[in-house]
């Protein structure tokens, strides 16, 4: 979500929150259900939501504490992947809890119906619909562009390797590592992601040989730049590189042609590039 604690501060987990609903109300249904329970067990008429308060004031006083959990993220350098704690949440379960619980409550038919279409029009509206963008349809049976399979068909028509190591556009990596696992990547998404917070640092200093091959191969890749002499080569190499992918539009392709890569491929936004006297 690109959040940093180090800009954000104790509010960081309040901003993660709110990136996190988007456009939707399903949170304020999620209070009101706390709120329902806490008011069931003042009253001594919950039973299992004495012991679901319990779990939820241990997350409030851990997981979503910002007071420690802002230094457990900056410690642990976590901070793309907090957010991902929020799914400790039962939304689902518990707003559907507060609609049985409300539902049972009403003992005329017609209340219920109301008090269902209201709570599902509040749920479905308030939020961006999937048609804004226009509905599309999967390519094919793994829902990864064709243009990826078609990358991947390539590498293995040419390799002699089983699982060929190769460095990618970003927008392939992800998917790549889910589709064929058995490619494997110079740099993968958290490599990309330490890479660019230490870009602008003095880290030839500090990083080993093969990290700082990925500095230079991210360096090239990502921020379009040109390192002197052939380190970029020697990076792939290192790496045991032998073949990179990137767009048709990548504005340093004669520097890349100059590093003792070739064309092997291309498809329709890509080209395929292998390194001179790699067996693949």
């Amino acid at each position: 979500m690109n959040i940093q604690v180090s800009e954000w501060g104790w509010e960081f987990v309040a901003e993660c929150f709110r990136r996190f609903q988007g456009e939707g109300v399903f949170y304020l249904f999620f209070a009101a259900a706390l709120l329902y329970m806490v008011f069931l067990t003042w009253r001594r008429q919950g039973q299992w939501e004495k012991g679901a308060l319990g779990y939820f004031l241990l997350l409030a006083l851990t997981v979503y504490n910002p007071l420690l959990i802002t230094k457990i993220v900056d410690v642990l350098d976590m901070d793309d992947e907090y957010y991902r704690f929020i799914w400790l949440l039962p939304f689902t379960v518990l707003i559907s809890w507060l609609a049985v619980s409300l539902e049972e409550k009403i003992k005329h038919r017609w209340g219920r119906a109301v008090l269902i279409v209201c709570m599902a029009a509040l749920l479905a509206f308030p939020g961006k619909s999937i048609l804004a963008r226009g509905l599309t349809m999967a390519e094919n049976l793994y829902k990864v562009p064709d243009e990826l399979i078609e990358i991947s068909e390539l590498i293995h028509e040419d390799s002699e390797d089983a699982e060929p190591r190769a460095a990618m556009d970003f927008d392939l990596i992800v998917l790549m590592g889910q589709y064929d696992p058995s490619i494997q990547l110079a740099l993968a998404y958290s490599d990309i992601s330490y890479m660019e917070s230490q870009a602008d640092t003095d880290y030839k200093d500090r990083f080993p040989p093969n990290m700082l091959s990925q500095m230079h191969i991210y360096q090239v890749l990502y921020r379009e730049k040109e390192i002197e002499g052939a380190e970029f080569q020697g990076a792939l190499s290192y790496l045991d590189t032998d073949y990179v992918v990137v767009k048709k539009t990548y504005p340093n392709m004669p520097y890349l042609y100059s590093q003792g890569l070739t064309w092997m491929a291309e498809t329709d936004t890509y080209v395929i590039l292998k390194l001179e006297g790699a067996s693949g």
